[in-house]
């Protein structure tokens, strides 16, 4: 076991001297108590110091023992460089004081002021000058003046004693003289007036309080309703004045002007349609006049014409019947009132029934038949069409109803379209049957379920992740998955099956050499048969163990199929 323990020491150089005596170091929390003498060094990094170097003194011990601790002395003299400590940043510390004047200051502060880095606060000025650390109270009309100085240095203290050596005034503010209360005054009147004068503007409520007069007639501070006066008239003044001030008179008011002017009530208008059914389709006559009232859309007495016009078109009537219209414009200045239509439009026909149609009985249409054929497998495909039959029979060999199929037999069938009309059709000529070349029904090809979602056809690489693909071509096999009551058997040696991308084969099988591979089981081969083809193997490999080929060749002859590799390339 092997104790490592350090002390630690601040220096500007290499220290020279080291720690004498013994230590007690504990093996359990590794903690050790410091040497009788530490001659400057300490057992915890000290705080560090700008510019210095932090160095460590390491004493190594080992024994073989297991007591809890150990008496290490110490015989270390070599210094070993940790860390080192930057030097001090700069820190700038700015001081500005303040002064309301008419005109730009001469005299400015003189002597020193503290200033205490931890707040940026600092002491007035030993002789200020007439200058404050705040700017103070405002003076209507004056500039407030600033005059600063600015400091740094690198030191570390709480506290920096500095010199006021400016002479530069800048302004950094101004304080504005009150300003005007400005309001622009309205008086109303019902009659035509020359301006007015006079009136009174209290500045502390913004309101008039007492109106202008002309001749002696005093103008109204509200304006009076529109709906008693067809025209009132109106007079403005602009009051500037001082804040606050409660007694303000006006001087002459502007010309009166038309504030408000009522003007003629405006008329209603609205299109009128009215409507009539006649059963023998016969125009009936417009109405003479009709009563109407525009707000209610109410139809009163209606007189000379065709009797029964309604504001709402009803049903069409059976043909030979239809709905007329004729139209009116209505217009009134009091909607509510009825009046007088009395210029109808020319009747119109808006709807009628169409005229009844008549039936013809078509021809008969194409009727389609289907005719089957059963053939063997080895026979040669049907590639034309059967010969055309008449009445609805089938071609020569042919039936119209489905046989059974036996093992090694195709049921074959072709769609006949049969005209059984006495005049030719969409150019099948009358009771004929025109086939179709056959399609086979059943006949031993790929089959693939209605689920199948590879490739087709197949690859070993996409077939797929749902249904199954039968491929006649190579007798494989595509699903999810094989549940087997027996064997799987290869049909000779040096055949493989691949299960989870891992191979079996016999011990025939072929070795790539620079493949890698992974030992399934080691049977009873012998070292000297595995180094055939893995020559930097010193021992029989563990099952699970990866290794590398170095030559190309069967894995050993003659051996029992229970030797058995994988390969990690896919490689064989």
């Amino acid at each position: 076991r092997t104790a490592i323990l350090d002390v630690y020491q601040w220096s500007s150089s290499v220290p020279t001297t080291f720690p004498s005596g013994t230590s007690t170091y504990t093996w359990a929390t590794a903690q050790f108590t410091a040497p009788a003498t530490l001659n400057g060094w300490s057992t915890t990094p000290p705080a560090s110091v700008a510019g210095q170097t932090l160095y460590i003194a390491r004493q190594l011990y080992t024994d073989s023992s297991t007591t809890s601790t150990s008496t290490v002395t110490w015989s270390t003299s070599t210094a070993i460089v940790l860390s080192s400590a930057g030097t001090n940043g700069s820190r700038t510390a700015f001081l500005e004081v303040y002064q309301w004047a008419n005109s730009t200051p001469t005299t400015f502060p003189s002597g020193t002021s503290t200033y205490t880095w931890a707040t940026g606060a600092f002491t007035a000025p030993t002789t200020a000058n007439s200058w404050s650390l705040t700017p103070g109270s405002a003076t209507a009309g004056q500039t407030l003046y600033g005059c600063s100085v600015r400091y740094s240095d690198t030191n570390t203290t709480a506290t920096t004693s500095i010199t006021w050596n400016t002479s530069t005034a800048y302004v950094v503010g101004y304080a504005g003289t009150d300003g005007k209360t400005v309001y622009t005054a309205r008086v109303w009147q019902t009659s035509v007036l020359s301006a007015p004068t006079g009136g009174n503007f209290n500045a502390s409520t913004g309101q008039l309080t007492s109106a202008p007069s002309t001749g002696g007639t005093a103008w109204l501070l509200t304006q009076p309703s529109p709906a008693t006066y067809a025209t009132i008239y109106a007079s403005e003044y602009t009051f500037v004045v001082n804040q606050g001030t409660t007694t303000n008179t006006g001087g002459t008011w502007s010309t009166p002007f038309i504030d408000v002017q009522r003007g003629a009530d405006g008329s209603v208008q609205e299109r009128v349609e009215l409507y009539l059914n006649t059963s023998d389709g016969s125009t009936p006559t417009a109405p003479t006049s009709v009563l109407y009232t525009i707000s209610t859309s109410a139809l009163g007495t209606q007189t000379g014409g065709t009797a029964g016009w309604s504001l709402t078109q009803s049903a069409i009537p059976t043909y030979p019947g239809a709905t007329f219209m004729t139209t009116a414009i209505a217009t009134s200045n009091t909607p509510g009132t009825q009046i007088t239509l009395g210029s109808w439009s020319a009747v119109v026909k808006v709807a009628q029934q169409g005229t009844p149609g008549s039936s013809v009985t078509g021809p008969e249409g194409i009727r389609a038949l289907t005719a089957y054929i059963v053939r063997n497998q080895t026979d040669s495909a049907l590639t034309t069409a059967p010969s055309n039959t008449t009445n609805g029979a089938a071609p020569s060999g042919y039936s119209l109803t489905a046989s059974s199929v036996s093992v090694g037999q195709v049921l074959w069938y072709t769609f006949g379209r049969w005209n059984p009309n006495s005049s030719t059709i969409d150019s099948i000529a009358a009771n004929t049957v025109v086939w179709s070349v056959p399609v086979a029904a059943s006949v031993f090809q790929d089959i693939r379920s209605d689920n199948y979602n590879g490739s087709t056809p197949p690859t070993i690489d996409n077939y797929g992740t749902a249904g199954y693909y039968f491929q006649r071509s190579s007798g494989r096999i595509f699903a999810t998955s094989a549940y087997l009551r027996g064997v799987i058997k290869t049909a000779s040696t040096g055949k493989r099956v691949e299960i989870n991308g891992v191979d079996y084969w016999s011990g025939t099988a072929t070795i790539t050499s620079g493949s890698t591979y992974y030992v399934h089981t080691v049977g009873n081969a012998t070292l000297a048969e595995w180094q055939q083809r893995f020559s930097s193997l010193t021992a029989i490999p563990d099952i699970g163990q990866q290794i590398v080929a170095t030559s190309t060749g069967f894995l050993a002859s003659g051996l029992s199929t229970s030797k058995v590799a994988y390969s990690l390339d896919g490689v064989f």
